[in-house]
């Protein structure tokens, strides 16, 4: 009985873990930004920060009237005005510039997003950062290691279960 609980746990547990590794390696890092602001529920706003080199993500916390977030170890708070809070992917998103970070980009009336933000190039550019080889050939043997432990978790999961079926048909049998 416990052997199948045991079983059952990790089977289920695996699935949520290779899930997880599924979606963060099609997604990248905004995954991570969006499962910290969806788990938060409310709490934490995903936010687009327009840089001189494009547009950038990342999470802040969310006050009655301004936001407080981190852009490379610096804190910085940002004023909210009620209407440039948008939805994106069922939360709660902003725009800001990073060069005036005091106010948010405000949006047009019914509109997901600035008029300068592309979805499209945007979701290109992190198309080809997350197929770009790399330079030194590090990432081929970051992603052999990678499937190597891969299958070794599933090679180890298969063998415990099988030792599990194997102890309870040998008590079944009464041999040990």
């Amino acid at each position: 009985m416990m052997g199948e609980i045991f079983t059952i746990v990790l089977s289920i547990l695996s699935a949520f873990v290779l899930g997880i590794i599924a979606m963060m390696f099609v997604g990248g890092r905004i995954v991570l930004s969006y499962l910290k602001v969806k788990a938060s529920r409310g709490k934490k706003i995903l936010l687009f920060v327009k840089t001189r080199f494009g547009w950038q993500h990342t999470t802040a916390i969310m006050r009655e009237q301004y936001i407080v977030w981190k852009k490379d170890k610096i804190t910085r708070t940002s004023v909210v005005p009620e209407d440039s809070v948008s939805r994106f992917l069922r939360v709660d998103c902003l725009f800001l510039h990073e060069d005036d970070p005091l106010r948010t980009i405000g949006l047009a009336k019914g509109s997901f997003y600035p008029a300068d933000f592309d979805p499209e190039v945007y979701n290109n550019i992190l198309l080809r950062a997350q197929t770009a080889p790399d330079s030194e050939g590090t990432d081929d043997i970051k992603k052999l290691i990678v499937a190597t432990l891969f299958l070794s978790g599933l090679a180890l999961l298969f063998v415990v279960i099988m030792f599990f079926k194997v102890s309870q048909l040998s008590q079944t049998v009464g041999v040990i």
